[in-house]
């Protein structure tokens, strides 16, 4: 009883106040389960950009010894050419 006679002799703005600032426990576990489902969203989200990047970064690394694959080739058959130009220009002379 004594506490009842507290509560009713705080002004009534200031009753609304403690109300407002104590969210339920059920508002409390609604804001968790709305950022876990947030969060989830966001994990997703990035797994499929780190797949994406990854295969990009496969492609790019594949060309990349692609092309140095056909520059070598293309080295050592300008380095044939230029041996057997000097093979020839030797039984010339």
């Amino acid at each position: 009883m004594a506490e009842e006679t507290v509560q009713s002799t705080l002004p009534q703005s200031r009753q609304d106040n403690s109300i407002e600032s104590s969210p339920s426990e059920e508002t409390i576990q609604d804001r968790l389960r709305s950022q876990n489902s947030a969060l989830n969203t966001e994990r997703v989200r990035l797994q499929q950009e780190c797949a994406k990047l990854e295969t990009l970064l496969s492609a790019h690394t594949l060309g990349k010894q692609c092309r140095l694959y056909h520059h070598q080739q293309s080295s050592h058959a300008q380095g044939s050419e230029t041996a057997m130009e000097n093979q020839s220009v030797q039984k010339e002379t």
